[in-house]
């Protein structure tokens, strides 16, 4: 049976782009295989134990929060929730950067397990865990942002919470209204306000907790992270 020339060339295009996806999802597939079985090895060899720390200071903060859920007033609960969820926020963000810097290393032990080509030792490529690899540079560095955030903290952490609540309250001012009518001549481009209508009892208790929540937060987060610096300039 002939083919046209054309269609011919598409079909032959249409399969080498087939075969070229395959084998990329078969690359990606063996790469992530290596990666899984490395960061198992490297959990056992103590590769990764700063990971497990962080991961254990993750669970130290729910255990905490279970804790103080029981203990406190009804009005300090929301405050109790922000705390742990903004601590396992910054320790999840830590734990997946510290796994991605580490992706190289997984490969390279999953590779060598998987083909007994034997396990590499820590070579170059890498040093060991991030905190007992420090270049002289990087030292210098972490320096000089100390002095400059003991400069800057005055002049920007005091005034942090105030403009989170404001913000706070210009959004719920801008999004929400206890009146169907403005709610309709906004939706028409008539004045300002929002256009989700609550009960003035909801819209009330949002004007008062919620810049008062995000305050809190902004101010219990620079707390946190002035004295994470304190720390490390002590060391």
């Amino acid at each position: 049976m002939l083919t046209h020339p054309l269609v011919r060339r598409a079909t032959e295009r249409a399969r080498g782009f087939h075969e070229r996806v395959r084998q990329e999802v078969g690359r990606r597939q063996e790469l992530r295989r290596f990666r899984t079985t490395g960061r198992a090895l490297a959990a056992r060899r103590g590769e990764a134990d700063h990971l497990a720390a962080l991961e254990a200071e993750a669970e130290r903060s729910r255990q905490a929060d279970r804790a103080d859920w029981t203990e406190v007033a009804l009005w300090m609960l929301p405050v109790v929730a922000l705390r742990g969820l903004a601590t396992r926020a910054v320790l999840r963000h830590r734990i997946g950067r510290g796994h991605h810097d580490l992706r190289e290393r997984y490969e390279a032990l999953g590779r060598g397990e998987l083909l007994d080509a034997g396990l590499p030792d820590h070579g170059p490529g890498f040093p060991g865990p991030p905190h007992l690899a420090h270049s002289k540079a990087q030292v210098e560095a972490a320096r000089f942002g100390r002095a400059f955030w003991t400069q800057l903290r005055p002049a920007i952490l005091p005034k942090a919470p105030a403009l989170a609540g404001l913000a706070v309250g210009w959004w719920i001012a801008n999004s929400y209204t206890d009146s169907r009518w403005k709610s309709h001549a906004r939706s028409l481009g008539i004045g300002s306000g929002g256009t989700t209508v609550v009960s003035g009892e909801t819209y009330r208790a949002m004007h008062f907790w919620l810049p008062l929540l995000a305050a809190a937060l902004c101010a219990y987060l620079g707390d946190r992270l002035a004295t994470a610096w304190r720390q490390s300039s002590e060391q």
